[in-house]
């Protein structure tokens, strides 16, 4: 999703990697932080930030079905 939306933005692959490595090291940064200030293992703080974004988005989203 980010190599494409930095692809059509005109932007090089350069660019899109650029972009993922950032992203990544964001929440990276922000898994570690939840786990340290939690005790939590990382891969469970992980599993409760990417369950919480979820839960958000589908929160803004209408759902027909």
């Amino acid at each position: 999703m980010i190599c494409a939306a930095t692809e059509y933005e005109g932007g090089s692959e350069a660019a899109a990697f650029s972009a993922i490595d950032e992203k990544i090291r964001a929440n990276m940064r922000v898994v570690l932080d939840r786990a340290a200030k939690t005790g939590m293992l990382p891969r469970d703080a992980a599993v409760a930030i990417a369950r919480a974004r979820v839960e958000r988005a589908m929160a803004t989203r209408r759902w027909d079905h």
